[in-house]
């Protein structure tokens, strides 16, 4: 790098809290970081809120020194709230905002910083990103890793439709044009997603793809043991999930009942994080008991041990018409170089990737498919030739850290005009 760029960094959620997108943003930073950037990141502080917990691994100790946490209200009276929120036109996040502004502030004078990236989910990074620009007068890119109506909503994206017409929704469809219109940039970590969001605006958009990063460790597999590993949340309770835990669980039996010779090589299925009542008991259910279990919660560096000891990595996207998402942890699986059966819609994102080895996809309702994936994969597992269905060197590419900060790099060029012509920033 010419000279160190200077990023104003708006990410509420943001590692160590344990959370995907805090993960995905935490990635991010520590690459910017290792990369020769200088970065000030604003988050909340989530300190004794019951609803979130901190991951305490390692990867976020660079983090600390740069990160600076706002509680949700700022420590700002209540009653200040309906003043602060006609001042920013927003229903909620006011007091939140006007601690940023004021925070932003002060650290323009000492940092002079040259761009603003925000990124959500909560959409109030974008928010907070839009009066920070107008405030500073600097450019702003704008990262969505989810639809923006999710959060407003809780509904999946194909049921746009159904949302209730009330002065939330018009308010975050405000917001939605505003952010599209006024950023700089705006970046989705896939194609889909991306086409999802253009699809409601009328006017052009600068858009660029910057895909998760994948974090890898040292392969642990046991060359005598068939270990299938999913990570991640894993549930009925999980909107895109509905319905494909059973489905995997009962395509995990057809293939034990299939292939008995499985139990010779101690096949087992794990499913890494917290256990809910439902799977529990399709797993008894289903007598999984002793060739399937949770491992309870863990941090993340523990998880992606977890992958580095899979034969097979799992992924269940869910049923959905289109599946519109990357799933952060593909990216891990991918760079972990395992290979992955995706549960997945017919027509989305996983199933763009799968013409690249690496990825198996299979419907998500379709018991006799997972059990051939999972068959598939054994039978070259048990002839030693496992390597062979491993993720390709372009599929791994896409998620490698200095690949995606190269790509990263050079958008960054194009839209500071200053650092283009060779100006010192």
């Amino acid at each position: 790098m010419k000279y160190p760029i200077k990023i104003l960094f708006i990410s509420p959620f943001f590692a160590p809290l344990s959370n995907a997108e805090a993960f995905c943003n935490g990635k991010m930073v520590n690459q910017l970081l290792e990369d020769g950037f200088e970065v000030k990141v604003l988050s909340v502080d989530y300190g004794g809120h019951n609803k979130f917990s901190y991951d305490q691994s390692d990867i976020w100790n660079p983090l600390k020194p740069v990160t600076i946490k706002i509680p949700p209200h700022a420590n700002t009276n209540k009653y200040f709230s309906p003043f602060l929120g006609l001042h920013y036109k927003t229903i909620n996040w006011a007091r939140w905002i006007n601690a940023v502004i004021l925070k932003v502030s002060h650290l323009h004078r000492i940092h002079q910083f040259h761009i603003i990236y925000s990124r959500g989910l909560p959409n109030v990074a974008h928010i907070a990103g839009y009066w920070v620009t107008r405030k500073l007068g600097i450019k702003w890119i704008a990262n969505f890793n989810d639809p923006w109506d999710l959060e407003a909503t809780h509904l999946m994206p194909q049921q746009r439709h159904l949302r209730k017409k009330n002065i939330s929704s018009f308010v975050y469809d405000r917001w939605f044009q505003i952010v599209m219109k006024k950023a700089d940039l705006i970046t989705f970590p896939c194609e889909r997603l991306r086409d999802y969001h253009l699809q409601m605006v009328n006017s052009p958009v600068n858009c660029s793809i910057i895909p998760h990063i994948g974090v890898s460790g040292n392969d642990l597999s046991d060359p005598k043991t068939f270990y299938l590993i999913h990570a991640g949340s894993l549930g009925s309770g999980e909107s895109t999930r509905h319905g494909a835990t059973y489905e995997l669980l009962a395509g995990f039996k057809r293939f034990l009942d299939h292939y008995p010779e499985s139990e010779s090589y101690a096949t087992k299925l794990l499913l890494v994080g917290k256990s809910d009542p439902l799977t529990i008991h399709i797993i008894k259910e289903m007598k999984l008991d002793t060739v399937v279990s949770f491992t309870g919660w863990v941090n993340y560096s523990e998880s992606i041990k977890y992958i580095a000891k899979a034969s097979v990595c799992i992924l269940v996207e869910g049923m959905m018409p289109e599946g519109i998402y990357l799933p952060s942890k593909l990216a891990d699986y991918i760079v972990s170089r395992k290979p992955v059966i995706a549960l997945s819609p017919t027509v989305g994102t996983i199933s763009d990737l799968s013409r690249f080895k690496g990825i198996t996809r299979v419907n998500v309702d379709d018991q006799k498919s997972i059990e051939r994936a999972i068959a598939f994969h054994f039978e070259a597992f048990k002839n030693q030739q496992l390597s062979t269905l491993s993720p390709c060197d372009e599929l791994i590419n896409k998620f490698e850290s200095k690949n995606i900060l190269n790509n990263f790099y050079s958008i960054i060029k194009n839209i500071l005009p200053e650092y283009k012509s060779g100006h010192k920033l």
